[in-house]
């Protein structure tokens, strides 16, 4: 009798595993969403990339070929003339890929600040945090609000005043070009260590509700995401 109850309750837990399972896996409209996240992503890409870039280039102005020289961030070809051909895909220059050629409202900006800054380790860990640990976690809040008060306040202005594209630069003028490599460095190293646990956490969250393979996952958000990024 008593191997049949825990048999009893062992198949219990079993069916109740399973009907738990059942009820968040994907559906046909979750794939549907996840593919067009993909497939929005990858158009991103090759529109801004091949179409709007080719529509732009006539549009191009002496000042903006001569920081794109400097840059060294695109090839031109100069005939007897002195005729130019015109990039036809990606940006043209670090400001326009950084910055927007300095060009864009508060709102996008923001957007990108956020998708920036808030991954899936974010939107996962952080209901786990507080579930296991308490509530204290929203004290962030007070630190990334001093945080957002001295950039306003302190670097911005300074970054803007001297037309930099990055702190890198800023770390040369203000040190050396040694100082600068150092950082870069640094700043490699860390995403080296950190982005693979960004896209670990993610695509471990959809191999429990689909079943596919984590490491498949994992490289069609890397092939995806480095494609649109390049273009």
């Amino acid at each position: 009798m008593f191997g049949l109850s825990e048999f009893a309750m062992a198949s219990g837990r079993s069916t109740l595993a399973e009907s738990l399972r059942e009820l968040y896996q994907f559906s046909v409209v979750d794939y549907c969403m996840f593919g067009a996240m993909l497939m929005l992503s990858a158009a991103c890409g090759i529109y801004f990339g091949f179409f709007k870039r080719s529509k732009g280039g006539d549009a191009e102005t002496p000042e903006s070929s001569s920081s794109d020289d400097e840059s060294g961030h695109r090839t031109v070809a100069a005939n007897a003339g002195g005729s130019r051909t015109k990039t036809t895909f990606g940006s043209s220059t670090m400001d326009e890929y950084l910055l927007g050629s300095r060009k864009l409202k508060a709102f996008p900006v923001a957007m990108s600040l956020v998708a920036g800054y808030i991954s899936g380790v974010t939107i996962l860990g952080t209901p786990a945090e507080i579930y296991n640990f308490g509530t204290q976690y929203w004290l962030i809040v007070i630190p990334i609000l001093l945080m957002g008060y001295a950039v306003c306040t302190v670097y911005l202005p300074v970054f803007c005043s001297l037309k930099l594209n990055s702190s890198y630069e800023y770390l040369e003028l203000r040190f050396n070009s040694y100082v600068r490599s150092i950082a870069s460095v640094m700043f490699v190293i860390d995403e080296l260590l950190f982005l693979p646990m960004i896209i670990y956490v993610p695509a471990l969250a959809f191999n429990q509700v689909t079943g596919f393979n984590l490491y498949v996952i994992g490289a069609i958000v890397c092939v995806v995401c480095i494609f649109y990024t390049l273009l």
